[in-house]
């Protein structure tokens, strides 16, 4: 058995003993990627809970994934794993699951999310490395994944879970809710909160004294942080792709009228010119 192999039996294991672990102990964290869920891990790791952390839970999907991962013989990332093994054994679940999930601004996430792809290619570094910030801003209009974004809590959350998360009003200014079935309790919350409101409702919500949530695994700190953080102050994305996200079922339901209308002027107007940008078309 390879190394790869190997790897998958440990997280396998290690899974399968989360499921069969009391239900007051076990959270599973089961968002989209990039929405400041690691600080949250950590910070009740640090409490005692076991945190499973998990993107989807399309078992097919993520088994063609670990499939491929051992031909290559490529590490697969321990959500991919958490995802497959757990997806298999939640319908065999017959005590209470407390779950949590996060959601962020499309666009941020999203551009949050290009940017770390990015960061692995060889063809991408070079675009860091040379700060060719129009060539970047091209590249993210033809590979932006809004789709996958927008559609998250309809094609996992509420097709997995059976929670679907626009069927009640959304609190924007509280940036937190909870939702109940027979047998999952998940508690959402807008990343845009600051930490110590967050820790608040997570300490509510688990009924333990207050938890203190620290920045962790933000993509202004890795390797590419500079060249990401002048793009984001200087970037303008065009009128369609904005709506798109602003106008979308996801962004009315999670954020106020005031909070759509500055992520327009945000990702509309910029804070200077991207040099060499073209303007045509810009404003479809």
């Amino acid at each position: 058995m390879g190394p790869v192999s190997e790897y998958i039996c440990r997280r396998y294991r290690a899974t399968k003993k989360f499921a069969k672990s009391p239900s007051d102990r076990r959270l599973l964290l089961y968002q989209m990627g990039k929405v400041g869920s690691t600080a949250v891990a950590e910070s009740l790791r640090e409490r005692g809970k076991w945190v499973l952390h998990v993107h989807s839970l399309n078992a097919a999907t993520l088994g063609e994934g670990l499939r491929d991962a051992i031909k290559s013989n490529e590490m697969p990332a321990p959500s991919t794993v958490n995802g497959f093994v757990f997806a298999r054994i939640l319908p065999k679940l017959v005590d209470e699951l407390r779950v949590i999930t996060l959601v962020r601004d499309p666009v941020a996430r999203d551009l949050s999310v290009f940017f770390q792809n990015l960061s692995q290619t060889e063809a991408g570094k070079r675009l860091l490395d040379a700060g060719d910030y129009a060539a970047i801003r091209a590249e993210y209009l033809a590979n932006n994944t809004l789709d996958y974004t927008l559609g998250w809590f309809d094609f996992e959350l509420n097709r997995f879970l059976g929670i679907d998360v626009y069927a009640v009003p959304f609190d924007t200014e509280q940036g937190t809710a909870v939702f109940r079935s027979s047998s999952i309790n998940l508690i959402l919350l807008k990343s845009e909160l600051d930490k110590q409101a967050m820790a608040l409702a997570l300490s509510r919500w688990l009924g333990i004294e207050s938890l203190s949530i620290q920045r962790s695994n933000v993509s202004k700190d890795k390797a590419y942080g500079a060249v990401y953080r002048q793009f984001l102050a200087a970037v303008r994305l065009p009128n369609w792709l904005v709506e798109k996200a602003t106008d979308s079922q996801f962004t009315r339901h999670f954020y106020s009228e005031q909070e759509r209308t500055e992520m327009v002027v945000r990702w509309t107007k910029g804070e200077a010119a991207l040099t060499g940008t073209a303007r045509s078309g810009d404003t479809r």
